[in-house]
């Protein structure tokens, strides 16, 4: 099987284990900096920053269970979307499970009509509230499906996973920068 080695075959190993909870799918995206560069870079204006776009998707558990899509940091978070859903598909036929009746909750960035397209393309349902920014009237016809219990989830889910990620580079970053010298320096200068 393909899925035996590397982050598929640790997301295959949580499913086998059944310790991820797909009912609900928990994604969202954050600016990551880079102020030493790199591959994929962009200037955000809005946080003032150089870096890169990370979209991605984690189980009620905060089981991240899709690679990340990346993007430079200048970009909108909302195309990005369909770039990564067919790679949570993907990764889900990987394993072996099932998606179909998953509720995918994202943040109101996400509001638009091709990307609720998308998620219900894939046998999903969105719960994304509704983003009033930018519009004079309302949105004609039916209001969309939205929960807000489950909106609320998010907070203890993808935005946990995010703050983990923010958190382990700082600390990577800070080992990285104090690095012990060798004990027989003396002896290897010379």
């Amino acid at each position: 099987m393909a899925a035996s080695t590397g982050f598929a075959g640790r997301v295959h190993k949580l499913h086998q284990d059944q310790l991820l909870d797909l009912s609900v799918i928990h994604g969202d995206g954050t600016t990551t900096a880079a102020k030493k560069g790199g591959d994929n870079l962009g200037y955000s204006g809005h946080k003032h920053l150089k870096g890169c776009k990370v979209v991605a998707f984690c189980d009620r558990d905060c089981n991240i269970i899709a690679p990340f899509v990346t993007a430079p940091g200048n970009r909108n978070e909302s195309p990005l979307l369909r770039n990564a859903l067919p790679k949570l598909t993907e990764m889900a036929r990987a394993i072996g499970a099932d998606l179909q009746g998953s509720t995918v909750s994202l943040d109101g960035v996400y509001d638009c009509r091709p990307n609720r397209k998308a998620i219900f393309n894939r046998g999903m349902t969105p719960n994304i509230p509704g983003n009033p920014r930018g519009r004079k009237t309302p949105k004609r016809g039916r209001k969309p499906r939205f929960d807000p219990a489950i909106f609320e989830e998010r907070f203890r889910t993808i935005e946990r996973v995010f703050a983990w990620e923010d958190k382990f580079r700082r600390l990577l970053l800070q080992q990285l920068s104090h690095k012990p010298k060798p004990k027989f320096q003396s002896v290897i200068d010379v």
